[in-house]
């Protein structure tokens, strides 16, 4: 997998921005907190401009004001931004080796996939060493009921699928155009563990796909194997199916979720 250049250069400009995480940064560097005043007096901003960015936090649930000090302390919402954070960082850390082996195995590039609302978020990517292949920036936002990856996390999060428009956008000929069509393949998505992207995103492309699991229990997120359509007959179809859903019930151990857990809540139902 390419590495993801940081340059410390600074190519953009967002004012407020800037002055509100350089409030949130001085705050979570002291237990006790700052007033307003030593807010501004630390960060150089206008007292002015601090207050509003303070007030704005703390109605938001960022920042909390003590009523006796007047003091600013990092409130719930920066914990649980910091909790999933920490959630992504475990799940790209027990996927990422695996994904690696499995692009080495497959010969095809392998994606790691969240969701976002109604979008497939590609967290992770491995590249084959075929010179001929496919490649996805991090960060590329898919309609999600078009990628094997997103497909199998709506199938095994049923509120999530209910919630997608009765009319899907198309974007090649063979997409699902419908959520009553999405539903009924969700369900064998569902039964046989893995999902197929077979020209629904980008043509001559396909993806197959299988879930990963938290814990909890609950899918948390999917990879996949893209590959060129032309290079790929049945028999491969079948071996990529193997280990795509091999890779992905390894991720899920390392992650704590046991295969028992979801039999049981399956026969619960």
């Amino acid at each position: 997998m390419k590495g993801i250049a940081i340059s410390m250069e600074k190519k953009y400009s967002a004012p407020a921005v800037e002055k509100m995480l350089d409030i949130a940064e001085l705050l979570s560097r002291s237990d006790s907190g700052y007033s307003i005043n030593e807010i501004a007096r630390l960060t150089g901003s206008p007292v002015n401009t601090v207050y509003r960015i303070c007030m704005v936090l703390n109605e938001r649930g960022y920042l909390i004001s003590d009523p006796e000090s007047g003091h600013f302390v990092p409130g719930s919402g920066f914990y649980f931004l910091g909790k999933a954070a920490e959630r992504r960082m475990k799940l790209n850390t027990a996927a990422g080796p695996l994904l690696g082996r499995l692009a080495k195995e497959s010969g095809e590039s392998t994606q790691l996939v969240t969701l976002r609302e109604n979008f497939a978020v590609i967290q992770m990517q491995f590249e084959t060493e075929n010179p001929i292949k496919l490649v996805a920036e991090i960060g590329t936002l898919l309609p999600a009921h078009c990628s094997a990856g997103s497909k199998v996390i709506l199938a095994n999060s049923p509120e999530l699928a209910d919630g997608l428009p009765e009319t899907l956008t198309g974007m090649t000929p063979n997409t699902i155009r419908t959520r009553e069509e999405l539903l009924a393949e969700l369900e064998t998505v569902r039964e046989s563990g893995i999902a197929y992207d077979s020209e629904e995103c980008i043509p001559g492309v396909s993806c197959v796909g299988a879930p990963v699991f938290g814990a909890d229990g609950k899918c948390i997120a999917g990879i996949d194997i893209m590959y060129l359509m032309y290079r790929v007959d049945e028999e491969k179809k079948k071996q990529f199916e193997k280990m795509v859903r091999k890779t992905a019930a390894e991720i899920s151990e390392r992650l704590g979720f046991s295969p028992a857990e979801l039999s049981e809540k399956g026969r619960r139902k």
